[in-house]
């Protein structure tokens, strides 16, 4: 019982991530809808070196692997670019 229950928690977990991947693809559309009317640079590698950062800052202080966190971010961000050059 106690294993099922655990494996429900970490299926909502699983889905919450996928959401909130979804939500952040449709900031990214909006971010570079914005970029474009404004006519500012698509692609920003310092924002990209600050998410990397900060994100790798946060895992170290929740004791996660931060090597772990920087390849998802990295992977994140490099859909990111691929999404925006379709």
């Amino acid at each position: 019982m106690v294993l099922k229950r655990l494996r429900k928690d970490i299926d909502i977990i699983d889905k919450n991530l996928v959401f909130l991947l979804a939500k952040r693809i449709n900031l990214i559309k909006k971010v570079y809808e914005f970029k474009q009317k404004n006519k500012i640079k698509i692609f920003d590698k310092k924002r990209e070196k600050q998410i990397l950062t900060e994100t790798i800052i946060s895992a170290k202080k929740l004791k996660i692997n931060p090597k772990l966190v920087s390849d998802v971010f990295k992977r994140i961000l490099k859909e990111s670019h691929n999404i925006l050059r379709k």
